[in-house]
């Protein structure tokens, strides 16, 4: 999968993506348990809260892991193109690299947490009005799971591997500099 999406480049990050799918796919499937519904809990403020949940039902855990990935995403490009080109690239009035910065973060974190949080919302629905259905509910919510951790891995490591499709490019890098 990493070779279609990335080329053979994108093999290095496996580790690293597939690390991050992992991560995705067991905290969205622990979500789509249906006793996160049934088990609450009363904060200091007198609000109802769930004690089991999907870690990427909440904003700050998808923030974190996509601001990891466009970190990484932005060194690496800093690695590839030299410190003069990368801030060059930056300073010159780009504004498709300039939306391509915010567009990256935003874009992982809230496509995996909408989806997670839509599931989390639906299934809480189902059980509260029909809970006799909620089997292909929680099937459907298993396959979501799935696919937002796909999404994510694989724009993770198209997003790595455009950060280093200039490195051949670089003298340094060559055979005759190592």
């Amino acid at each position: 999968m990493a070779d279609s999406a990335g080329g053979i480049r994108a093999r290095r990050f496996v580790p690293l993506v597939g690390s991050a799918f992992l991560f995705i796919l067991f905290s969205n499937w622990f979500g789509a348990l249906p006793f996160k519904h049934l088990t609450k809990t009363i904060n200091p403020d007198g609000d109802s809260v769930d004690v089991f949940r999907a870690a990427t039902s909440d904003l700050n855990l998808t923030a974190a892991v996509a601001l990891m990935v466009v970190v990484l995403v932005e060194v690496l490009d800093v690695r590839t193109l030299g410190v003069p080109r990368y801030l060059k690239s930056l300073v010159i009035p780009n504004p498709i690299r300039w939306l391509e910065t915010l567009v990256r973060p935003l874009s992982l974190a809230f496509r995996l947490f909408g989806s997670v949080f839509a599931g989390h919302v639906l299934v809480g629905t189902i059980l509260a009005i029909a809970p006799l259905f909620l089997f292909p509910f929680l099937v459907l919510e298993l396959l979501m799971g799935f696919i937002q951790a796909v999404i994510f891995a694989v724009l993770a490591l198209v997003f790595l591997t455009i950060a280093i499709a200039h490195e051949s490019a670089r003298p340094e890098q060559s055979g005759a500099a190592r």
